[in-house]
């Protein structure tokens, strides 16, 4: 750890100190779940854990920050136009669009109207 400062020393320490721990079984971390999110945010690719998960899948490959809070709100607003307009809708495909236009987000409640 010589190349890391004073502070950075401290969090690897605390990895071991308190570790994340993931057994297989689990469908999720037991703890560390924000740990977990800002070493991925600092494009960390691989973490020690404590216990043994071996995923049946790949996981996807580490993205930058903001391309992991873009897709997180493309897909939440996909969601929502989903749940207001049904899942073969064409406007389904319009998230990106409410992101980058918030104005457009007040059709949502006549669309919500309309299906009620």
């Amino acid at each position: 750890m010589e190349h890391l400062d004073e502070r950075d020393r401290e969090w690897a320490r605390a990895l071991v100190q308190d570790p994340i721990c993931w057994d297989d079984n689990h469908d999720s971390l037991t703890n560390g779940q924000h740990r977990s999110c800002a070493l991925r945010a600092a494009g960390v690719p691989y973490l020690p854990v404590e216990g043994r998960h071996l995923p049946a899948a790949a996981k996807p490959d580490a993205v930058d920050a903001r391309t992991h809070a873009q897709q997180t709100v493309h897909g939440f607003w996909r969601d929502v136009l989903v749940a207001v307009f049904g899942p073969t809708h064409p406007l389904v495909n319009a998230a990106p669009l409410l992101v980058r236009f918030p104005a457009l987000r007040l059709l949502l409640s006549s669309g919500r109207q309309r299906r009620e």
